[in-house]
C-alpha cells in the first residue's frame, strides 16, 4: 500500500493569535489507488478521495517541510506525521468544509518565492486560539453586521470584534438561562 503523510506546522503568531495550527493539503486530484486507501470504496462518492488527495508522500511532504523551514523556519514548527491508511469512507478532506468567522485557508502556493512543483494550501482555525492583545482571552466565531440606513437599506457590513462576540455570547448565555427559569 501507497505511503502517505500529512503535514502541520504550529505557526506562533497569525490573524491576533497564539499557536495556531496550520493543516497543510495538497490542492486539486490526484491519481492515487483509492481502492487501496479507502475502506469500502465507493468510485461514486468523491468526498473520501478529496481526503486521500490532500495528503502528501513522502518526497512531497519533505519538500514541503524543507520549503517551510526555508520560508517561514522562525515562524513556527512545522511535523510529517504518517497518515493511518487505509482512511474510513465517511471521512471527507478540509477543502469540501465552508470557512468564514474564523477559520480559512492560506495559499502557501500564491506566494513569490513557491517553488513547489504542486500547489498548497494552509487550513486554519482561529477559534479557540489565545488572543495576542487579549491575554487570557480567545478568538471567538464572528459573524457579520449589516448596518442599515434610515430607509431600511443595506449601508455596509462588518465583521463584530472580539469585544462584541463577547457581549453577544454573553447575552444569548443570559437570554437562555431567562428561557430555562420561565420554563420551569
Amino acid at each position: 500500500m501507497l505511503d502517505l503523510y500529512g503535514v502541520n506546522t504550529i505557526v506562533k503568531e497569525y490573524g491576533g493569535c497564539r499557536n495556531v495550527l496550520f493543516i497543510w493539503l495538497r490542492s486539486g486530484k490526484s491519481n492515487r489507488p483509492y481502492a487501496e486507501l479507502i475502506e469500502n470504496y465507493d468510485p461514486q462518492d468523491p468526498y473520501a478521495e478529496s481526503a486521500i488527495d490532500e495528503l502528501f508522500t513522502a518526497d512531497e511532504a519533505n519538500a514541503l517541510k524543507d520549503y517551510l523551514d526555508q520560508h517561514h523556519g522562525g515562524e513556527g514548527s512545522t511535523t510529517i506525521t504518517k497518515a493511518d491508511l487505509p482512511i474510513p469512507n465517511n471521512v471527507v478532506g478540509l477543502d469540501c468544509i465552508g470557512v468564514g468567522g474564523g477559520n480559512d485557508f492560506y495559499s502557501l502556493y500564491k506566494e513569490p518565492e513557491y517553488s513547489l512543483p504542486f500547489m498548497i494550501e494552509g487550513y486554519f482555525n482561529l477559534v479557540g486560539c489565545e488572543l495576542i492583545d487579549e491575554p487570557g482571552e480567545t478568538f471567538r466565531h464572528y459573524i457579520f453586521l449589516a448596518m442599515v440606513d434610515k430607509d431600511g437599506c443595506v449601508a455596509d457590513f462588518r465583521k463584530e470584534t472580539q469585544a462584541e462576540v463577547r457581549l453577544r455570547e454573553a447575552e444569548e448565555a443570559a437570554r437562555r438561562e431567562r428561557d430555562q427559569a420561565g420554563a420551569a
